[in-house]
């Protein structure tokens, strides 16, 4: 548990030197996008209280109350959906359409047929076992598993951005986002044995891809906005939008 807290802890310097080059103005982040991951800190100082909270309350590490861990996890679901929205915007404008609105992709065939599945998928756990006092609510796994659907959603479309912002080292930034995902995985896989001492090294493992995810990042975004100064004239205006018989993103 020590180990994993300095591991979260020192994640923070090598984040906020991502976001100093991401804000940079040559690296023309998405607006949207940027505040998105500059929101990713009110994830993590709301984790601070909620776990201080959650000690002198309930003896308990914050993972194993519910309430305050979906509470606080929720930061990070909102996180993920306005960088997935931020370059939604950005891709779809550079190609020349019309961006949809919250309500439409919300309501989208894909957005229904995740949310029913996962209806399925959770209430099918509960019914095949009995539940100990600290597992997940069903709100608190719908947070977790959305945050990772969002999260690989936000990857395909910095992608994207990569084709349409005439920037090719945002691609890099895809891979640098990589270990996030693989850090959200060990949380879920922790939850889903209930927390267990057993599989506590999860945490420690979880807390090391955030680090790692930070360096790569920061190193991607320094990447783009290097890329950017070596080519000032390569800007995102001049790449051709599709024709317009192509399919919108």
């Amino acid at each position: 548990e020590d180990v994993a807290g300095g591991l979260f802890a020192s994640s923070l310097f090598p984040y906020l030197g991502f976001l100093y080059h991401l804000d940079k103005e040559e690296t023309d982040a998405p607006p949207l996008g940027n505040f998105g991951f500059r929101f990713l800190l009110v994830f993590v100082f709301s984790s601070i209280p909620a776990a201080i909270a959650a000690k002198a309350l309930y003896g308990e590490i914050l993972a194993n109350v519910d309430w305050l861990h979906g509470s606080s996890e929720f930061f990070l679901t909102l996180t993920n959906l306005f960088i997935v929205l931020g370059f939604r915007r950005a891709v779809a404008t550079k190609e020349g359409y019309k961006d949809g609105s919250l309500q439409e992709l919300l309501s989208s065939p894909l957005a229904t047929v995740a949310a029913v599945g996962l209806l399925v998928a959770t209430s099918g756990s509960a019914l095949l076992r009995a539940e100990p006092a600290n597992a997940l609510s069903f709100p608190t796994w719908m947070i977790h598993i959305s945050s990772l659907i969002e999260w690989l959603a936000a990857m395909g479309l910095v992608w994207r951005y990569s084709e349409v912002s005439g920037n090719p080292r945002w691609k890099g930034l895809t891979w640098g986002m990589l270990p996030f995902h693989s850090s959200g995985l060990c949380a879920v896989t922790y939850h889903f044995f209930y927390n267990a001492k057993a599989v506590e090294l999860l945490v420690a493992v979880q807390g090391g891809l955030t680090v790692v995810g930070d360096l790569t990042c920061w190193y991607a975004t320094y990447r783009i906005y290097q890329w950017a100064c070596e080519n000032p004239k390569q800007k995102a205006g001049q790449v051709q939008a599709p024709s317009s018989g192509s399919q919108a993103v």
